[in-house]
């Protein structure tokens, strides 16, 4: 059933993919310039280019190391590209359609309308180049967020509980070990009670990270409470098995469908991934048993349904996986989707934050949103 709905969803991307690459390349040929083999070699450079990202999602679980980093990093810029190529196109294309009214453009067939058409290519080309720059520079940089938080309950010999929480690091060719090394330093600076991954870890093409132990520096983190780490659909998508095995290796406590106290100050509940529906506990039976008076908080990747923890009475709930939308217009489309798609929201007295992530998937281009470290700062009231 898994086998046929992915075959399905990937139907359905490649062939939405390839429109959209085929309807950019019958664009961008016509105002190609160039005849004989200029031509030809902007021909196979294109048919490149919309392959690459396809070839490199099959070769992350293979030994085709050099292969994979390759075609990853060609085809991961190239799907963003062909994003903005496409809603350049459309807008030029809508000019078009406007001049069968008004007649503004230059008639076909004529110099000023080939001279027209190659500027139209030229300035496309330049301002998608300087977007994806400045993208991918944006999502390099990361940013520290902190969010303080009051609660009623006691944190038993505590008047405060230090959290830093990072989501969606997405390791493996793009988010390397160089990156990782940076995070886990920034990390140890803010000398954390407890520190947590909230999910996506690894990213889904696991070979070139255990043959290289790109997560080597994750065994660096320091917390007099521990470094805990929950599932995420991507450690589903690659290889749940393998994925827990890796991380634990890495001196990694794995919650998943668990209840840990790591002082008497407070519960750490790590819920299974929503990948895993058919194993995954309600939050009702997992806190079964618990002491309502302890301060809870909830690690749960994806944030569908945060009534569930109200419900439940939850202190805390921290959630990743959206990524916020990772680059413009899909933020518009993941505000639309969840309730909370980034940062902090108070129901009741549960509170949530949901992060933006440290890493991306697919392109390493951020644009309109930002990767974030979170230091979560819970302090008691009570005396």
């Amino acid at each position: 059933m898994k086998l046929i709905s992915f075959v399905i969803f990937f139907s359905i991307v490649f062939s939405i993919y390839s429109v959209g690459n085929y309807y950019v390349y019958t664009r961008a040929s016509q105002a190609w310039p160039f005849n004989g083999w200029p031509r030809t070699l902007f021909n196979i450079a294109f048919f490149i280019l919309w392959i690459s990202f396809i070839v490199s999602r099959f070769t992350g679980n293979t030994e085709l190391y050099n292969t994979h980093y390759l075609l990853s990093w060609i085809g991961s810029f190239w799907l963003i590209s062909i994003l903005y190529f496409l809603i350049i196109v459309l807008f030029f294309d809508l000019l078009r359609l406007s001049n069968l009214w008004f007649h503004f453009l230059p008639k076909p067939n004529t110099l000023k309308h080939f001279e027209l058409k190659t500027l139209a290519l030229s300035i496309s080309f330049f301002v998608v180049v300087v977007v994806i720059l400045a993208g991918h520079l944006n999502a390099i940089k990361t940013r520290i967020t902190e969010v303080d938080i009051v609660s009623d309950k006691p944190l038993k010999g505590r008047s405060e509980l230090t959290l830093v929480s990072v989501s969606d690091i997405h390791m493996g060719v793009l988010i390397g070990k160089e990156r990782i090394q940076k995070m886990v330093d920034t990390i140890n600076q803010m000398k954390p009670d407890i520190i947590i991954l909230a999910g996506d870890i690894l990213e889904e093409g696991q070979a070139p990270i255990f043959k290289f132990d790109i997560g080597s520096p994750l065994k660096e983190l320091k917390a007099p409470l521990g470094v805990y780490a929950i599932p995420g659909n991507h450690e589903y998508i690659g290889g749940i098995k393998t994925a827990k095995q890796y991380i634990t290796s890495l001196n990694i406590n794995w919650l998943q469908d668990t209840v840990v106290s790591p002082d008497t100050s407070f519960y750490l509940i790590g819920r299974n991934d929503r990948q895993d529906n058919a194993h995954r506990k309600s939050l009702k039976d997992l806190l079964v048993g618990i002491d309502s008076s302890k301060y809870t908080i909830l690690l749960d990747h994806q944030p569908h349904n945060l009534k569930e923890a109200f419900d439940n009475h939850i202190d805390f709930q921290i959630s990743g996986h959206t990524h916020s939308g990772q680059f413009w217009p899909f933020t518009h489309l993941i505000n639309s989707i969840y309730e909370l798609s980034h940062g902090y929201l108070k129901k009741g007295n549960t509170n949530y934050y949901v992060s933006s992530g440290f890493g991306t998937w697919g392109p390493p281009v951020r644009i309109c949103t930002t990767p974030e470290i979170v230091v979560i700062r819970v302090k008691s009231m009570s005396k």
